[in-house]
Formats: structure tokens, sequence, C-alpha cells
């Protein structure tokens, strides 16, 4: 032991030996802080008495993207969170570690350095379970995480704490019996599969289908309603093939769908169908993610995200006044056209558009369009023959908030725009082009950020001149609060 008389040392020595017995303290401490830690449990394989080369392994986590979480942390009212529960694919990623099971199941992995992961237990022929974000520290039990410290995880049998895998089930053919997709389970659909009696699709079932291949159901399509995801994506034959599986197809009426992730596909769901409903669900990376050539749908609290072509589109050659479709309370994002309409109308409301080449194609009579919010569109309403009520919107930073144009199919445009926000400073708000305005636009009582409003305006007095002009006066002096999503 060394003791340190500050009368006895110089001021200098007793203030530098100081310093340095301190710095080798906190560095102690540090270096006790930053141990690694690991991870233990035990995987089963149903059935089976012999459970080992089952790969274990940890993965980063996914990064949900940061524009779609701040408009919901923003209006959680709209879409769905971006988690990973719904964003974590580990085929698209690499494991940072790994490890096998025993022939009694059991696994271990030391060594990990402090954090947050994803772990993946698989196995060819049983298909993988997925545990989400995991923390991994040094204070856990023997420096170790125990499957006992989520017992209550979706993903762990609370009674043995085992993680179980079950084999993969191939899907292919005809089924003329009542089908049901089992939670926990993987589903491998290797050809045209064709449903004629009713299905059950279970929260936390996986459904992985082949390229070019389709799923009918001829009878009724309802989830179970446990809070978890049911996975409908691609089965990566190929890490080569960039081929997109078919999608699915809904022949029967009264569809009910929850808490669905559908990725991957050229046309995620067809619904041929009247009064599907469809909520609380992801639609990613498709050609089109919905189109209904029926009547009476009803698509609530999803997400459409990364579609080349449209998200929702309906597709009907009969006009009406009646509204026979809902659209509340979504979020579309970078997709090429949120919404395209032709004939029924369409409840349009409490829905974000944002960064789509068009948000809205509003086609043949009548919609109402009241409450959404429009951000960095190219085209955040294209009005073909429409005769809409556009109201209580907030459009921000578009190119085009409210353009004008026409088809063969099509007539002319009158809508009413009233009572919304106009934030732009560029661009056009409303741009009227030849032969698209039935008369003048009536584009009254609305909030204008900008005072140059007629340089956002293109009508009759601009160059070249068209036909008729946007009426934008008596306007309002202040933003009109509480609209919008």
């Amino acid at each position: 032991m060394i003791y340190l008389y500050k009368e006895y040392l110089p001021k200098y020595l007793f203030y530098t030996f100081l310093i340095l017995f301190l710095i080798q303290l906190f560095s102690c401490e540090s270096s006790s802080s930053k141990k690694d830690g690991g991870i233990s449990g035990t995987v089963a394989l149903f059935g089976e008495s012999d459970c080992s080369g089952v790969v274990v392994s940890l993965y980063s986590l996914a990064v949900p993207d940061s524009s779609c979480n701040r408009i919901w942390r923003e209006h959680r009212h709209i879409g769905v969170e971006l988690k990973q529960e719904n964003i974590f694919e580990h085929t698209d990623n690499v494991p940072l570690y790994s490890t096998l099971s025993s022939v009694d199941g059991k696994f271990s992995i030391a060594n990990i350095k402090p954090g947050t992961y994803n772990l993946v237990a698989e196995k060819e022929g049983w298909g993988h379970r997925h545990i989400y974000s995991i923390d991994v520290s040094n204070d856990q039990k023997n420096g170790f995480w125990h499957p006992t410290s989520i017992i209550n995880h979706t993903m762990m049998n609370v009674e043995t704490d085992e993680i179980i895998l079950y084999p993969v089930v191939e899907v292919f053919g005809i089924y003329s019996e009542e089908f049901m997709f089992q939670k926990d389970r993987i589903y491998v659909v290797s050809q045209d599969a064709i449903f004629e009696a009713p299905v059950i699709v279970e929260g936390g079932s996986e459904i992985r289908v082949n390229p070019d291949v389709e799923l009918r159901f001829l009878s009724t399509v309802v989830s179970s309603d446990n809070g978890l995801y049911a996975k409908l994506m691609k089965n990566k034959v190929s890490g080569q093939d960039q081929r997109r599986w078919n999608g699915i197809e809904l022949y029967s009426h009264d569809n009910v769908i929850n808490n669905w992730i559908l990725k991957d596909a050229n046309t995620g769901i067809q619904i041929f169908g009247d009064n599907t409903s469809i909520q609380s669900s992801m639609f990613e990376n498709n050609g089109v993610a919905v189109q209904a050539v029926a009547i009476n749908s009803n698509i609530n609290n999803c997400l459409f995200y990364d579609i080349d072509d449209r998200g929702f589109g309906l597709n009907q050659s009969a006009g009406s006044d009646v509204i026979e479709h809902v659209l509340h309370n979504n979020i579309f994002y970078n997709t090429f056209c949120g919404l395209r309409t032709n004939g029924h109308a369409v409840s349009i409301k409490h829905n974000y558009f944002v960064d789509c080449e068009e948000g809205i194609v509003s086609s043949n009579e009548y919609h109402v369009i009241e409450r959404n919010s429009f951000d960095r569109n190219k085209k955040a309403i294209i009005c073909n023959g429409s005769h809409s009520d556009i109201k209580e919107n907030n459009f921000y930073y578009n190119t085009n908030s409210i353009s004008f144009e026409t088809a063969y199919y099509v007539g002319r445009s009158n809508p009413r725009i009233i009572n919304n926000n106009f934030y732009q400073s560029s661009g056009y708000a409303i741009r009227l082009a030849l032969w698209t305005a039935e008369e003048d636009i009536d584009a009254t009582l609305n909030y204008w950020f900008s005072n140059n409003i007629d340089k956002l305006i293109y009508d009759k007095h601009d160059s070249p001149a068209l036909e008729y002009e946007v009426l934008y006066l008596p306007k309002l002096n202040r933003v009109i609060a509480g609209i919008g999503v």
C-alpha cells in the first residue's frame, strides 16, 4: 500500500500522483462497464428428440425510415408504426454472431458486445423464428441473456422457455376444406394455390410465395385478432431472382384483413368481392398494393411504402354520387400513385401523402377529399373529370398541389377548393390546362402563406392563355387551425 502525505511531497508531485490515481480508478470502472455479454437458451424441433443443428444468430436492428416514423409520431391515429416486428427481414442481412444448438437444443454465444439485437433461430426444412430487440449487456444474470428474461415474448413458449421450430408447410394446388395459416408456422407456396373454403390467417404466421406464383381465395378470408403481424412475402429461392410473386385474389364478399405485412408482389391484393376491410396493414415494395373492382372497400390505418405503381386503385366504369369506398387514416410514402380512382365515389380523409409522384388521381365524378396532408409530392391531386370537394387539407411543399389534366375517357373537372392551407411559395398550388375545367374554378376562402398568389396559379391570366381562371378572392388571412391529418 502506498500512502501519499501532502506535507511530505512537493505540491506539484502530490497533485500529479492524485491525477494518475484517479485516471487509473476510472479506467478500471470503464473497462468493467464495457465487459462483453452473452446469450444462452434452448431451441426445440417440434416432435423431435434430436434438436441439434439449429442455427442461432444475432443481427443488428433494422433501421426504420425516419420520415415515416416522424409522421406516425406526430399523428398516431394514422398509418402503421415502423418497428422491428414489421421491418426486420433476416434474409436481407448478415448475422453478427452465430452458433449451433446441441442435441438437447441448448445454445450459447459469449463475447457479445453490449447492445440490442434481433435473434433468429433457423434450420433448413424447419423455417425460422424471430425474437426482436434483445438487450445484451453485462448486467444480465451471470453475464448472459436468458430466455426467461422475456418469458412473455410472443415468440417464446411460456411453459418450457424454449424457442420452438415447426416443419415448413408446403402449399400448392386446390384446397376444398377450411384452411388455417397458424401462428408461428412458416408456409412456402411453391405453385399456384386455390382455396375453395373459408380461410383464417393467424397473426404470427408467415407465408412465403415463390416468384410468379399467386394465391386465390374463392371463399371468405378472415384475420385472427391476436395483435401479431401475418407476413406475406416473396420466397427468395435465389438471391439473383428479381421476380416478384403475383399476389392475392379475393373473390368472396366480407373479407376481414388485419395486421398483414405484404411485400414484393406484382399486385398485392386484388378485390373482386364486395365489403372487404383492410386495416392496420403494411404494403411494401409492390407493383400495385391493392386493386378493387368491387364496391364497399374499407382501407384504414395502413402504410403504403415504396410502391412502384398504385397504392390503392379503383377501376369501375360506373360513376356514383354515393360513397362506396372508404380510405381513411393511411400513410402513402414514396408511392408512384397513392390513390387512383375511376368510377365509384370515395371518402378520402385523414391520409398523409408524401414523396409521391401522384398523391391522388381523382377521375370520373364524385369524391370527398377532406382533411388530408400533402407534402413533397410532384402532383398532390390530379383532377380528371372530377367534381370533388377539396376542403380542409394541408398542402405543404409540393411541386404541383392541384393539377387539372384530361384523358380520353373523362370529361372536364369542376371541383370546389375551399378552406385549405397552402403553405408553398414555389411551384403551382393550382394549375389548369387546356380543356380541363368546365368553368372558372372556385378556390375562395383558403389560406395562402405566400403573398404572391398569382405566381402559384396557372390559369387564363398566364401565357399561353387558357379558357378559365382560378378565383381565389376572398382569401383567409390566418392559418386554418385543426385541419389536415
